[in-house]
């Protein structure tokens, strides 16, 4: 089963207004591993199979989070639509179910998930090359959990044969899937409690997203990785919601709901977006303000910043 990673309503928000007629809605989408731009329709970008398909034993596929968030998404859009477009105030619960979406477009988009599984095939790598070079760790480990579970296994395995060089690590996408989820309710929550303000922009600055959309820095930081949580009271998130509208939270109080920006403003949050996108960007147009930032991509290697800590 196909599923959007990016949620095509969302990509909706970015479409070239000045498509030829006749023409579907495309995205201006540019690439950061060849450098080059592409017209494509949303319905055909971030798509991956089964990307949120939990699996039975017997290999029987379980689609209750892609329904669940086809239901998020569903609500978001409506906020989206009737109200941030608008720009009418939010009340407690549309704030719940954005934070919620903003959520998922952190913890459930495909960079993430491949810095999670990344993450847990290297550590899984390092305890295996521990076991099978620690005798003593390695008689510990096969007695107390090989044993119990297969005595003639446990009997015939020796230190060199767990040694991760001669195995294909992988992970379970249902633990990966479970690990992400339960982190999703904390991050709604401190995203929820933040001081929201609307950016708005017009069509002659726009802003852009991409395959990262949610990014996070302590501008008092921007050399160094530590500090980058949502902890931290001096974060600052934003999110572009649509070509003219970011979501800006901070622990700051006394925001507007709107505020409109120049486009001195719109292009350091998007140079912000191309430095988090992994893959991709997404804009309207092929130029934008920040656009700059597309020169110093690298293009031998796609990939943004590295994973952040939601803290």
């Amino acid at each position: 089963m196909k599923q959007h990673y990016l949620p095509q309503f969302y990509l909706d928000n970015f479409v070239d207004a000045e498509s030829p007629p006749g023409h579907a809605p495309y995205l201006w989408v540019f690439s950061k591993k060849t450098g080059a731009w592409r017209r494509r329709a949303p319905k055909n970008l971030a798509i991956k199979a089964d990307f949120y398909t939990f699996y039975e034993k017997n290999q029987e596929k379980r689609q209750e989070l892609e329904q669940a968030l086809s239901i998020l998404d569903g609500k978001t859009a409506s906020i989206f639509r009737e109200k941030i477009s608008l720009q009418k105030p939010l009340d407690r619960g549309e704030r719940g179910i954005v934070a919620e979406f903003l959520g998922r477009m952190l913890l459930l988009v495909r960079s993430f998930r491949q810095s999670v599984d990344a993450f847990l095939c290297d550590s899984f790598s390092q305890q295996m090359a521990m076991l099978a070079t620690n005798p003593a760790l390695f008689e510990e480990f096969r007695n107390g959990h090989l044993k119990p579970l297969d005595d003639e296994i446990s009997r015939g395995l020796k230190p060199e044969d767990i040694h991760p060089k001669h195995w294909k690590i992988g992970v379970n996408q249902n633990y990966s899937l479970s690990l992400i989820l339960a982190e999703l309710s904390r991050v709604k929550a401190k995203v929820a409690r933040m001081s929201w303000t609307f950016l708005v922009s017009g069509r002659d600055a726009p802003f852009v997203t991409g395959d990262s959309p949610f990014s996070m820095i302590d501008p008092g930081r921007l050399d160094s990785s530590i500090g980058h949580g949502l902890a931290n009271p001096e974060i600052e998130v934003s999110f572009p919601v649509s070509s003219g509208f970011t979501l800006l939270a901070t622990w700051k109080t006394g925001l507007p709901d709107y505020v409109p920006v120049r486009s001195k403003t719109v292009a350091k949050l998007n140079r912000r977006q191309v430095s988090f996108a992994r893959d991709f960007v997404v804009a309207c147009k092929p130029t934008f303000p920040g656009d700059d930032a597309l020169s110093s991509v690298d293009h031998t290697s796609s990939g943004g910043r590295s994973s952040r800590g939601t803290g």
